[in-house]
């Protein structure tokens, strides 16, 4: 299939946000959006069970001046087996200044023999916030498969007022040693959460509390590239110790971003 997944997030006259263009076409599937007062839920669901070769989809989400806006997905994205081929995914985000994005999709779980490349931009104006996490499960592991698909590729560019913050190229092959990190017994998960924001991020506060959360099934590392870019990577035993994880770091953080309060429920 190549679906298609297109909006704009605006700033209505009466101080809320909406939908100010959308373009959906099959997989993709937009639930109605729900304002809660202070930012915009947003669904994004694949409508088939996941993603198969030959797939090619494209997402493309942009928020204007002064909206804020929760993207978020109701189940865990399922790469399905490839006898053959690929699935690709191109993402572009862009925020404007003044608005605010939080990025929050469900699991990623890449299954037995599937080939997957995503290539994702990011672009963020000098006065935007946002808060972006992407994770990597080893596979059904409730099935006894973990890290069994052949290869995913994830490229991503991150730029903030015009200059390029970050670029990451991963490139993993069960094959080989790129995965070296998350193998073992049990296998982990991994999560990797961007924060950007003009504001003073308090980076050494943030990793002394991830040092006193000591969590034996999670490990939490926290860096900061740039003045306005925090990057935290997490590895977790499980997938119930990882959500919890990604939990506390959100409630951690919305001290400081305090849109990261509002409720990220399903609808």
């Amino acid at each position: 299939m190549r679906g298609a997944f297109k909006i704009e997030c605006r700033l209505q006259p009466d101080g809320r946000s909406g939908i100010g263009y959308q373009e959906v076409s099959a997989p993709w599937h937009l639930s109605k959006p729900y304002w809660d007062g202070e930012v915009l839920l947003v669904q994004a669901v694949n409508a088939t069970a996941g993603v198969f070769a030959g797939d090619h989809l494209a997402m493309e989400v942009r928020v204007e001046p002064g909206a804020s806006v929760l993207l978020t997905s109701p189940s865990a994205s399922r790469i399905h087996t490839m006898p053959q081929g690929e699935a690709t995914l191109t993402q572009q985000i862009s925020v404007a200044d003044g608005a605010w994005l939080e990025w929050m999709p469900e699991l990623f779980i890449p299954q037995r023999g599937c080939r997957y490349r995503q290539e994702t931009t990011i672009d963020l104006a000098a006065g935007s916030s946002a808060y972006l996490v992407e994770t990597l499960a080893p596979g059904r592991v409730a099935h006894g498969e973990a890290f069994a698909f052949e290869r995913i590729a994830w490229r991503t560019h991150v730029r903030i007022n015009d200059r390029l913050v970050l670029a990451e190229h991963y490139h993993l092959n069960p094959s080989d040693h790129s995965l070296a990190d998350v193998r073992g017994t049990p296998p982990r998960y991994f999560a990797n959460v961007m924060i950007a924001s003009p504001h003073r991020l308090p980076v050494r506060d943030w990793q002394e509390a991830a040092l006193a959360w000591s969590d034996p099934e999670v490990h939490t590392g926290i860096t900061q590239p740039a003045p306005d870019l925090v990057l935290v990577r997490m590895l977790a035993d499980s997938s119930d110790a990882m959500k919890n994880a990604l939990a506390r770091l959100r409630e951690l953080v919305a001290g400081t971003l305090p849109k990261l309060r509002q409720s990220a429920r399903k609808l």
